[in-house]
């Protein structure tokens, strides 16, 4: 058996090969990586990271279609998470699950967690965490066919998002572009320009 070093070492190379796996749209390599570092953080008690890759293996089960158990794992994660009291991974895996359960048709726990990441992301400072949780309310104003208010919320996000920012995760990179497009098509052309024109002119800070 491994030390504890070396264990924890390849818990966390699990980990970045299941993201670089994620990002290449590799599912089933990112799901099997994932997997194998779970395992490795449980060995060794390392909670914060096994509340991380439920998480992640939660948004593969998600992009693969199984929602029970994309919903299953993200039940296990978001309490284990707070449990470590880390408001930063709090704050990513609030925003991430609650993006991903408003995509699913779970709007109300959706926004829900999105407000609460929000309002950690506020605290905390990351101005990219904050653009996140706002792409996900913006989602939430999309399907409630709120025109005005889905523009000012992806203008106010598109402002204040970065593409390289370190701060994207696994599921990571929210992808701005096709969300705005998408509500484009979808809602009022005119209340969404004049509330993108109203998000865009809010401060940055």
């Amino acid at each position: 058996m491994g030390s504890p070093i070396g264990t924890e070492f390849d818990a966390s190379i699990a980990h970045y090969l299941g993201r670089a796996a994620r990002v290449q749209g590799d599912l089933e390599q990112a799901r099997a990586n994932y997997e194998q570092g779970l395992v490795l953080y449980r060995q060794i008690g390392d909670t914060l990271g096994v509340a991380v890759l439920l998480n992640a293996l939660g948004s593969v089960a998600a992009a693969q279609g199984d929602d029970a158990t994309a919903q299953e794992l993200f039940a296990q994660s978001v309490p284990l998470v707070r449990t470590t009291g880390e408001r930063y991974d709090l704050a990513n895996v609030q925003v991430e699950v609650g993006l991903t359960m408003v995509r699913q048709g779970d709007i109300a726990r959706g926004q829900d967690l999105l407000l609460q990441g929000l309002r950690l992301w506020r605290d905390i400072g990351p101005r990219m965490g904050i653009a996140m949780a706002l792409s996900g309310l913006a989602e939430v104003a999309t399907a409630a066919g709120q025109s005005e208010r889905a523009g000012r919320l992806f203008g106010a996000a598109r402002l204040l998002y970065s593409p390289n920012s370190r701060l994207l995760s696994d599921h990571a990179t929210i992808d701005l572009e096709q969300s705005i497009a998408r509500a484009r098509e979808q809602l009022d052309g005119e209340a969404f320009s004049s509330g993108w024109n109203a998000g865009q002119a809010m401060s940055e800070e």
